[in-house]
């Protein structure tokens, strides 16, 4: 089952909906085909704060170079960091000013 947009999780801009419409569009296409990507498949987890992530799963292998984390926060933060690690390594970082549980995140 492939899934996206508001189905999925309740986007804020309509913009994130038809970005997300076209990558599941693409991947659905590609299962269809039988071109099933392999390789390793990584969980991501949420940290402190976050109620969940989309997507729930990566693989570093696949054709994309960059993944669009979305999420959304479970209170409202002021001056916080949202860090992207895998094990201790710090892959990215991201200085946000304000954010609530109402509105989607994004980090790359």
């Amino acid at each position: 089952m492939f899934a996206c947009g508001n189905v999925l999780h309740v986007h804020d801009l309509v913009d994130f909906v038809t970005a997300e419409a076209q990558k599941a569009a693409e991947s659905a296409a590609a299962f269809l085909r039988g071109e099933v990507p392999g390789g390793r498949r990584i969980t991501v987890k949420n940290g402190a704060n976050v109620s969940y992530t989309v997507p729930q799963f990566i693989r570093p292998d696949g054709v994309e170079k960059f993944t669009d984390l979305s999420f959304r926060v479970t209170k409202v933060m002021q001056d916080a960091a949202v860090v992207v690690k895998s094990g201790e390594t710090e892959l990215s970082r991201k200085q946000c000013a304000h954010m609530a549980p109402g509105e989607m995140e994004h980090v790359i």
